[in-house]
């Protein structure tokens, strides 16, 4: 055992260069540039309880505690750094303290950064970061990699990116085995916890694990949501989202075979005027994964409308689901909720629904035995289209099912539309448009005009009708009775307009949940 204190540090970067010895804190430090650097293999660090406190100097790249790659890495994480010294450096153990960035700390910097390491393991470590665009645990390329049983205090007040920015925990093309488990998150600037990963032919994944976390989101950026799941073979349970400004989970491209259960997520979003004045209040995020399994969850997602120059869609479900994704989502309960001023919602797509279909469309989903809970509307579609916006033609041969949910609406203290469905775009296909326990479609209204929509829809008892949408907002709402005679346990739907071909495409419904 080597003991470590201000005297032996200095004002770092201090480096743990000794193979299989345990490194052991003895005093509370400070440093002006990174602190510590594990470049051995076998290296525990044990901060008994004491504190490191990094980055005086207010110099981006700067790290508390950093497990560097074994060689000079060309990325400006390490080549803007002070870190002067590469070596393998697999199994780090960091445990017991507290990694804190200095008040006015730089950007881009990290309390722990650990790259390219095999068998990484941080437990019981309580972080507080204060810089620009920076990560509590920035781990990248990490075979075999547990975090555990930490603390996050995310004071970042400025996140440049809105589209990749980052995360407290940020996992990158994690390898091999995972668990992130029994973290706290307080205050998330953007995400929460986010991990990429991917099976390769050569290096099969075992099941990761992300669970039993809390994170609370106190977003700076848009699209901050409390969970990122973009890898394949993560088992993600047990969580809990409680956040005032942000979103919930998000299973998105990249993931496969998610199994995302018993987690509760409660989530309030309202416009960050300065970057966007759209509402995206998303409990759940379903966006192009593949062979997601969502069941047992309880989501409650609430919009918050300052004003009426906000706009956009609170939802508790969001689905954007490319054909062949083969996404089941089942016996979970959803709440959408709304808050705010009453505004003229009349003609576009303000609102809280319990299902938003936008983007890539709800192909390959099925959504079954939930329960949806609304304050306004049970559905919005809008901009679903075939990856070419000036199109927006549906797309063939997808299959998106509701069966056998139930429906409630709730009362609202704020007047609502009241509308069960809206449409806001022209692409409309591949719906089951009525389940009987409590969402009607035909309580539905085009949100404004591209072009004429019309489809038709089976009802239990063999009868049918078809829905025609044209004009200007509002729009006609025109219901007509007609035969229908398709094939069992499918309904035709139908497409026409003045610039889209007449197309037929086929969904897979059963409206009586026989």
């Amino acid at each position: 055992m080597k003991t470590i204190d201000q005297t032996v540090v200095g004002d770092g970067p201090y480096y743990l260069d000794q193979a299989g010895e345990t490194y052991v804190l003895t005093e509370d430090i400070i440093t002006t540039g990174t602190a510590l650097v594990i470049s051995a293999e076998d290296v525990t660090l044990d901060l008994q309880g004491h504190k490191i406190v990094f980055g005086l100097s207010g110099e981006a790249y700067r790290y508390g505690i950093a497990v560097p790659p074994h060689y000079d890495h060309a990325a400006r994480q390490w080549q803007m750094s002070d870190i002067t010294r590469w070596h393998h450096n697999d199994r780090p153990q960091i445990i017991n303290g507290t990694v804190e960035q200095y008040h006015s700390g730089g950007a881009y910097c990290a309390a722990v950064s650990a790259w390219y390491a095999d068998d990484v393991a941080i437990s019981k470590v309580e972080v507080a970061i204060f810089g620009d665009d920076t990560t509590a645990f920035l781990l990248n390329q990490n075979r075999n990699l547990t975090v555990t049983a930490c603390k996050i205090d995310d004071q970042t007040t400025v996140v440049s990116n809105r589209h990749q920015g980052r995360a407290a925990i940020d996992v990158k093309f994690n390898k091999g085995n995972l668990k992130i488990s029994g973290n706290t998150i307080v205050g998330a600037a953007q995400w929460g916890i986010r991990v990429t990963r991917q099976t390769k032919p050569d290096q099969p994944l075992e099941w990761g694990e992300v669970s039993n976390n809390l994170i609370g989101c106190e977003a700076v950026r848009v699209n901050a949501y409390g969970l990122g799941i973009h890898g394949d073979k993560l088992k993600v349970f047990s969580n809990v989202i409680n956040s005032e400004r942000g979103y919930g989970a998000h299973i998105g491209e990249g993931a496969d075979s998610t199994q995302f259960y018993g987690n509760t997520i409660s989530i309030k979003c309202a416009p960050i005027w300065e970057q966007y004045d759209r509402i995206n209040a998303h409990g759940l995020a379903i966006e192009r994964p593949t062979n997601s399994n969502v069941y047992g969850n309880y989501i409650i997602s609430t919009g918050s409308w300052p004003d009426e120059k906000a706009n956009g869609v609170g939802c508790a479900l969001k689905i954007g689901c490319t054909p062949g994704g083969n996404n089941w989502i089942h016996n979970n309960i959803f709440e959408a909720r709304y808050e705010g001023g009453a505004a003229d919602r009349l003609g576009t797509l303000h609102g809280t629904t319990a299902i938003l279909i936008d983007e890539y469309g709800p192909a390959d989903t099925r959504i079954e035995e939930n329960h949806f809970i609304t304050e306004d509307r049970f559905i919005n579609m809008i901009e679903v289209f075939d990856g070419t916006p000036a199109n927006r033609l549906p797309r063939d041969l997808s299959v998106f099912v509701l069966r056998n949910n139930t429906w409630t609406r709730q009362h609202c203290a704020v007047p609502v539309q009241g509308w069960d469905i809206l449409f806001g775009g022209s692409s409309v296909y591949n719906l089951t448009l009525k389940n009987p326990a409590g969402c009607d479609f035909r309580n539905s209204h085009l949100g404004w005009k591209h072009l004429p929509c019309k489809w038709s829809v089976l009802h239990p008892d063999g009868s049918g009708y078809t829905a025609h949408f044209e004009g200007e907002p509002p729009g006609i709402r025109e219901f007509l009775d007609v035969p229908i005679e398709p094939e069992p346990g499918k309904v035709a739907v139908y497409l026409d307009g003045e610039s889209v071909d007449a197309r037929q495409v086929e969904i897979r419904i059963d409206l009586d949940g026989g």
